[in-house]
């Protein structure tokens, strides 16, 4: 089954991109202050005999790295929500499983690595929750740092 990233998470992580793009170009609504009038007037109005033009090839440069910058961010936020997921499924798991105590185990994941820690009371339980977590469908390898509690 595939999970859909909330359209809310992935805008939340693109507005800043979209913002520091915004703040660097000027825009209908903003002002070109290199006129040599000393006048102020949106960039838009000015003609092109009183201000040079962007080049067409830096205008799609500059499109094309904000693109890039954008897929960065979505691809970023899509692997975090999936280590999350993962994170909830193991911890889960550990929590139902009679054989381990999974509020003493702690998971985290990245880019579907999963890494438990923490203490154990047995051998048993150490490789029961390495287990656990390596039957997690979308778990790449697991790190077993569980520390067998000395009695």
């Amino acid at each position: 089954m595939t999970r859909k990233l909330p359209l809310a998470i992935a805008i939340g992580a693109l507005l800043p991109s979209v913002w520091a793009y915004g703040a660097s170009e000027p825009g209908p609504d903003r002002t070109d202050s290199s006129m040599s009038s000393g006048a102020q007037t949106p960039a838009s109005e000015s003609s092109s005999q009183d201000s040079m033009a962007p080049s067409d090839q830096s205008q799609s440069s500059e499109s094309s790295n904000m693109k890039s910058s954008m897929k960065s961010a979505a691809s970023k936020t899509k692997q975090a929500a999936k280590d999350t997921a993962l994170t909830s499924e193991v911890k889960a798991k550990l929590l139902a499983d009679s054989d381990t105590s999974g509020l003493k185990i702690h998971v985290t994941t990245t880019r579907g690595i999963v890494t438990l820690a923490g203490h154990v009371k047995s051998a048993q339980e150490k490789s029961r929750a390495e287990e656990i977590a390596r039957g997690v469908s979308g778990v790449k390898s697991v790190h077993n740092r569980l520390i067998m509690a000395t009695s």
